[in-house]
């Protein structure tokens, strides 16, 4: 049977495609930008400098809905087998780095996303914001200081990308006023 790719448009932005033999809605999001983002560890300064370094490597990462954590309620890698069937509703593909974003395209499985959490899909199909956040490792430097206005307490060096949780009842880090989430335009008007 030949492999059918279905390129339909839903708004503009948002597109369906088939990947690995299942339909995902296609849409644009904005990962991280530069400035001070309030995450897990505290607030902290990402530089466009080291959101820029290696864009690609952010490309097949799992998105899962929330961030994903143990029974205690401790942050984990969403690299599982686990996680990923659990909590997982696609992958993020085609990343790149432009201006001070870290921006890619949300490739959500529409089957596995209408069984975990249907509000990912109304808000990618409504064109509704949709909140992100980015799961990553870093070697946080540990010098505070203050930029365009917001303190920080680490600078992010070495950034290397786990996940990108999808947060449809929540605010990330770098939020949808920062400039972050999806389905973004990917311009500074949206």
């Amino acid at each position: 049977m030949p492999l059918t790719i279905v390129n339909a448009t839903v708004d503009g932005k948002i597109r369906k495609e088939i990947h690995e033999g299942k339909e995902c809605l296609v849409a644009p999001v904005v990962l991280l930008v530069e400035g001070v983002h309030a995450g897990s560890q505290g607030p902290a300064l990402y530089l466009s400098e080291e959101i820029g370094r290696y864009p690609q490597s952010w490309n097949g990462i799992p998105l899962p809905v929330k961030h994903p954590t143990d029974n205690e309620g401790i942050p984990i890698s969403c690299n599982s087998p686990d996680v990923i069937e659990a909590q997982s509703v696609g992958r993020l593909f085609n990343t790149t780095f432009e201006g001070n974003k870290l921006k890619g395209e949300l490739w959500v499985d529409i089957e596995k996303a209408r069984n975990i959490a249907p509000d990912v899909l109304y808000s990618l199909e409504n064109g509704k914001p949709l909140e992100v956040s980015t799961g990553l490792w870093s070697d946080d430097e540990a010098i505070s200081g203050v930029f365009n206005d917001s303190e920080y307490q680490a600078v992010c060096r070495n950034i290397r990308p786990d996940h990108l949780a999808l947060l449809p009842h929540g605010t990330g880090a770098c939020s949808w006023a920062d400039g972050c989430g999806a389905p973004r335009v990917n311009d500074d008007n949206k």
